[in-house]
């Protein structure tokens, strides 16, 4: 359903049928850590070893776990902010909390950094960078151009620090990813194609386009081979800390996670 990377360089796929994490260091699968239930949809890797999951859809809850596997809290989605957990669309942990976006909008904090939850709720205009200075929000443009819009604010002030539309070179199917690393680079990843002006109007020239920006200007561009299938996977795309590009396939003999280097 979901992969990240923890800060120590481990990839985490969750695992929904099987309700488990496993973890994965250098190709090798390093350990497992199970979990109740089989609607858990998303994973991230929170502060000191923590694994944060989310559960939209029946127990509509985040679930922080400790570096051992062991469930530490729940926290309901349900609330200020949060109206219903069908429309959480992303979540993110950090030094300063756990937090949901909210229909790929205003991103409601709902726990402190040791998964209290927080009666305030307050919410950021963004998703939080990786570095911890920048909100960052993302808007087609014009779908048949393949453009995005793209925009940062200062996290501390919520003021505009650039704005900026990006071409990804082809018509754009959906935005899959809008993420960071560490050393303040935004990465935006795109389903891409154009669909056939005959019947049954197929869908041609598919790909996966991933640009990465520092500073609001584009510095790279990676074309990827496109989804093979249409199971469905809540977070195919992650990037970790260094830059590290994580890509999910799903084919007929299982799941294949490849890494890619701008």
């Amino acid at each position: 359903m979901a992969i990240t990377v923890a800060a120590d360089g481990t990839l985490l796929v969750l695992d929904q049928i099987n309700r488990r994490v496993q973890r994965w260091k250098d190709g090798k699968l390093v350990g497992s850590m199970p979990f109740g239930g089989d609607t858990v949809q998303d994973v991230v890797a929170g502060p000191e070893g923590r694994t944060v999951l989310l559960d939209r859809l029946a127990d509509r809850n985040l679930q922080i776990y400790d570096p051992t596997g062991k469930l530490l809290n729940e926290v309901s989605l349900v609330g200020k902010g949060v109206p219903e957990g069908g429309g959480v669309t992303a979540v993110f942990a950090d030094d300063n909390g756990v937090y949901v976006e909210r229909e790929h909008g205003a991103v409601v904090r709902i726990a402190d950094v040791n998964g209290h939850p927080d009666p305030a709720r307050p919410e950021l205009i963004g998703r939080p960078s990786r570095d911890g200075k920048l909100l960052l929000s993302a808007a087609l443009a014009d779908r048949g151009a393949g453009t995005v819009s793209l925009r940062a604010f200062d996290r501390k002030t919520s003021q505009p620090v650039w704005s900026t539309v990006v071409s990804l070179g082809a018509p754009i199917l959906h935005v899959i990813t809008l993420d960071s690393d560490t050393q303040g680079a935004v990465y935006l990843a795109a389903s891409t194609g154009a669909e056939t002006t005959t019947a049954p109007f197929h869908i041609v020239d598919e790909a996966i386009v991933v640009t990465r920006l520092t500073g609001g200007q584009q510095r790279g561009l990676l074309t990827l081979p496109p989804f093979a299938t249409a199971d469905e996977t809540f977070r195919p795309i992650t990037v970790a800390d260094d830059g590290t590009l994580y890509v999910e396939y799903v084919g007929e003999n299982g799941v294949e996670v490849r890494r890619y280097r701008f």
